[in-house]
């Protein structure tokens, strides 16, 4: 198999596990129409399943596996509890897209070291990443225990910056830092990692951040339908839980 063919079935992968998880919140949150949203979880893992046996992956293969079983459990039982989805969610954050590697051939990865190797800077992500026209993307984190939702725009990490001001200078610009005053949070350190957030060249904010998670992609329907709006806090859209956890979804 061609090297860019493998390229394309990595991405492929993670697409479908991204909607697998993306469908699985809907049903979860969604009972009634539990039926339909089963369905499609079902078809999603099946087309994993097969993905990765085409392209003989045991590593993914015996991943995908155990998440059609998982599935096959639900549907059999008819239980939508909580302790039914744990074992899903569980099987999920394992299939990491650091892992995509897997599906490259050596000299794809050979490629990629050589590249990695020239860079001394981190990584930047381009602006607005996205799956398709319908994907909402966030940046997900965790300060001081709390769960956020950041919307994905290019950004770039900074590390002890002092906790908590309520905006920093960089040259000569004087960025606002998110949660500042206003917003209860317990500090729990003098120092934090931050996330400079650029929408736009005039429109840079700064969050600060203990621990980042995976990237959040959402279908703009699925996103409506699972926010909590609220209004105690002009910066905060709404609330949504994510993998059992609460999320405040930041606006930008």
């Amino acid at each position: 198999m061609k090297p860019n063919q493998k390229e394309t079935l990595s991405e492929d992968f993670f697409t479908k596990k991204l909607q697998l998880e993306d469908q699985l919140l809907v049903f979860e949150e969604l009972q009634k129409k539990a039926t339909e949203h089963l369905v499609k979880i079902e078809e999603l893992a099946s087309e994993m399943l097969k993905i990765a046996d085409d392209n003989k992956s045991a590593y993914f293969l015996q991943r995908t596996k155990r998440l059609l079983a998982e599935i096959h459990k639900i549907n059999l039982k008819k239980g939508y509890n909580q302790r039914e989805f744990d074992p899903l969610y569980h099987i999920l954050s394992k299939i990491k897209s650091e892992d995509r590697i897997e599906f490259l051939n050596t000299a794809l990865v050979n490629r990629i070291s050589m590249i990695a190797k020239s860079l001394n800077v981190d990584p930047v992500p381009n602006a607005g990443v996205v799956l398709n026209s319908n994907k909402k993307i966030f940046l997900s984190y965790i300060l001081d225990g709390v769960h956020f939702l950041l919307p994905k725009y290019k950004y770039k990490l900074l590390h002890n910056i002092p906790a908590f001001k309520n905006r920093i200078k960089i040259k000569d610009k004087v960025i606002p830092l998110f949660p500042g005053k206003g917003f209860t949070i317990e500090q729990t350190t003098s120092e934090k990692n931050l996330i400079l957030l650029s929408k736009s060249p005039k429109n840079v904010k700064g969050f600060y951040y203990d621990t980042l998670g995976e990237d959040w992609a959402i279908s703009e329907s699925s996103f409506n339908s699972i926010l909590v709006k609220e209004n105690v806090n002009k910066q905060i859209l709404g609330k949504i839980r994510k993998k059992g956890d609460l999320y405040h979804v930041i606006k930008i």
